[in-house]
Parts: structure tokens; sequence; C-alpha cells
């Protein structure tokens, strides 16, 4: 609610009464340090670039938070293939079919790269972003945050587009371009409200045949779609037509979901599912404490997946 309440402008904005000469000069005179609040506010300010609308002291401070960021993406890294080939646990004749291109690649790790390394020359980038799914989880916006910050520390110079309205802002070419002042409005927030969702997906051949035509238009090095189970095998399926076009954007799928289904032995969580299990866990609690002071009711707790 506090960082809704952070970017949504007053609908009905009350009008301070005019003070008195005498109260004004009290007011102005009353203490020389700003109270902790405008302390915070100021300080948010400055990192953000503009001025905060109704900005909490709490939350505030609550841009100033660094997520904890693997070692491996805070250097500069390479794609290292491993013998082993991709595979699937069941139907894998029909998988293999709707990915003639892509199935059976090899697996790829992400390492540290050396400096003599020329195949990761910091050249500067074209990359697209998409939040996507109906629901929103917690983390969206810093996956966007680390995004930007990754390609301004090791592709300097480089664009980073968001698609609005999930995937269909893709088909429709409507995008933003994200700047630092944007994405540091939006550090540490929840919601999706950066870019905007939406549950469409890019499925037909003519849906496919526009998303390759854009993405070429656009000079994409890459795309990054920040969604559910429905939006991660929509990138797998854009992956594949881009790899058969000859494409240079990769398209990567980043699992998020409240549920927490999206894992596997490579993936411990997808984005948002710890979040979303703690804030369950406070409100759970909240009832409990309430039956154990009345006494008197029942309360039943039903929660999604």
């Amino acid at each position: 609610v506090s960082t809704l309440a952070s970017v949504m402008p007053d609908p009905f904005p009350v009008a301070s009464p005019p003070l008195s000469e005498a109260k004004r000069h009290r007011t102005s005179t009353r203490g020389a340090s700003p109270p902790l609040e405008a302390m915070s506010i100021s300080r948010a300010a400055r990192m953000a670039g503009n001025e905060p609308q109704q900005m909490s002291a709490l939350e505030a401070e609550r841009r100033h938070y660094r997520p904890c960021v693997p070692a491996v993406l805070r250097v500069r890294v390479r794609a290292e293939p491993a013998q082993e080939r991709t595979t699937c646990v069941s139907h894998e004749d029909l998988i293999a079919s709707a990915f003639p291109t892509l199935y059976g690649s090899p697996v790829v790790s992400l390492v540290p790269a050396d400096e003599t390394d020329t195949s990761v020359a910091p050249r500067p980038l074209r990359v697209g972003c998409v939040l996507s799914g109906g629901t929103p989880a917690a983390g969206g916006h810093n996956c966007i945050c680390g995004l930007f910050d990754h390609l301004e520390a090791f592709h300097p110079g480089s664009t980073l587009l968001g698609f609005r309205g999930g995937l269909r802002g893709v088909l429709r070419n409507s995008f933003t371009k994200l700047e630092a002042a944007t994405v540091e409005r939006h550090r540490n927030s929840g919601g999706f409200f950066m870019i905007g969702s939406g549950g469409d997906l890019i499925e037909t051949e003519e849906e496919l045949a526009l998303a390759v035509r854009i993405a070429r238009n656009n000079s994409l090095d890459g795309l990054v779609i920040i969604g559910g189970s429905a939006s991660n095998a929509n990138a797998c399926l854009l992956a594949e037509r881009f790899a058969a076009e000859g494409l240079a954007a990769r398209v990567v799928g980043v699992p998020k979901s409240v549920d927490g289904h999206l894992k596997s032995e490579q993936v411990e969580l997808p984005v948002g599912f710890d979040s979303a299990s703690k804030l369950y866990s406070e409100l759970v609690g909240n009832v409990m404490t309430d039956c154990t002071s009345s006494r008197k009711y029942y309360h039943f707790v039903r929660l999604m997946g």
C-alpha cells in the first residue's frame, strides 16, 4: 500500500489553510534541523533524480536496499556449453517436433570471462523487457532494475526498452526507453506498474511473424520475459522462432509466481514466492492472534496456489 501511495497522486487533495504571519514566523524558526522523514525523502529524491510523491520515510529508506546478487552476475560472463544436451522428462517426440531448432541444444552455463575474451567485449546492446502474466509478483521491478544495472556496468551505452502492457506491447511495438530516473523510482517496489503487464500471449503464425519483424526492426539483441508458466512457454516459442529466422535476439524467460510451482534443479524458487509466503504467514498469524484473544469466532483461511 505504501508503494502504491508513493506513485499515485491524491485523488482528493486538500488545500492547506493559509498561515498567519506570526505562525509562519514560528514555523520557519522552530528548529534548525529538518525532521527525519524530510531528510529521508530528500535522500531518495536525489537518488531518483526527481521529486517523489507522498513518499514515507520507510519507503525512502527501502530505496537504499540492494538485493544480494549471485557472484557470477557481478562480473562479465561468457556462455560455456556443456556436453550435456537439453531434454525433457516426457513427450519427447512431441516437444522435439515443436522445437526443431532448439531441442537437443547443449546445456549452457554462465562462467566468469577473462579480460582477453573478445567474445564478450563490452559493446552496447539493445534489450527489450516484458512484465507478463495476470498476477504481479514481488520482485518484478527489481528484475528490470538488475538488468539495467548489469547493462550499465558491463555494456555501457546500452538501451533498455520496456514493452508496455505485457506481450501485446511487443505486437503493438509499444515501448518506452527506460532511463535511470525511471528505474530508480521503481527500485525495491512491488507491482508491475513500471511498464504494465497483461495476460496476452503470442501464439498464432501471424503473431509470431509480427514479433520477428518487430524484434528485427528494433535491432534487439535480447528479449527478457518476466512471467509465469504460460509466459515462459511463450518465451520458448519466441526463442524457437527467432533462432529459426536467424535473429540475433536471444529470448530469456524469468520465472515469477506467487504459487511456487515454477522450480527445478536450476531454479530454487520463482520470483515473488518468498515475499508472498511471508505476507501470507503474517496475515494468518494476525488471524491466530485474534482467535486466541477473542475465543468466540471460527476463522477459515483460503489461499491460492
